[in-house]
């Protein structure tokens, strides 16, 4: 079953204060980290990149890290709050559900103001997010990004900006 979310909707997902302070302690501790697998297109236990020329992106493996539950969710959402509150509007949201399988997930593109330029301002491109839990435990968390390619389109900040924007050591969190 597939449920939307909408933006107004968006605190409810975020934890208490003491989730939130788990969120930005583990930023803190892995931000520099996945700031270097991205330049040097690495992978590393329980961290994995995605570097191509249209996506660009990070994914935790979530049982290799001492993280709640909640605070992967909490993360998620706190992560797309801070995007919305720089160029980036809300294409959609949803949780979606199965049998052992929760899904959140988060399109996020760059504000319509941004498109009425010619080039293109991208941004990062498009945003996806995303958590998987299955049999109750956090999996899964994602951010990709996909851009477009073309001369109608001004190339697309580094992906290595976003986070450092968005997370910068969890203190905008």
């Amino acid at each position: 079953m597939k449920t939307l979310i909408q933006r107004q909707d968006f605190p409810q997902y975020i934890g208490s204060p003491v989730i939130v302070k788990e969120c930005r302690e583990f930023v803190s501790d892995y931000n520099e980290q996945v700031l270097h697998l991205l330049r040097t297109e690495q992978d590393l236990n329980g961290i994995s990149t995605i570097n191509s020329d249209i996506n660009r992106g990070i994914i935790f493996a979530c049982n290799s890290f001492k993280m709640s539950n909640p605070g992967w969710l909490t993360l998620l959402f706190l992560t797309a709050d801070r995007l919305m509150q720089g160029d980036y509007v809300l294409d959609h949201a949803y949780q979606e559900e199965d049998d052992k399988t929760i899904r959140y997930s988060i399109y996020m593109k760059p504000s319509l103001r941004l498109r009425a330029q010619i080039p293109v301002k991208q941004l990062f491109g498009n945003v996806f997010l995303e958590v998987r839990l299955n049999g109750g435990l956090t999996r899964q968390w994602k951010l990709l990004t996909n851009v477009y390619m073309g001369r109608t389109y001004q190339k697309p900040l580094p992906l290595e900006d976003l986070i450092t924007s968005v997370w910068q050591n969890g203190k905008n969190l």
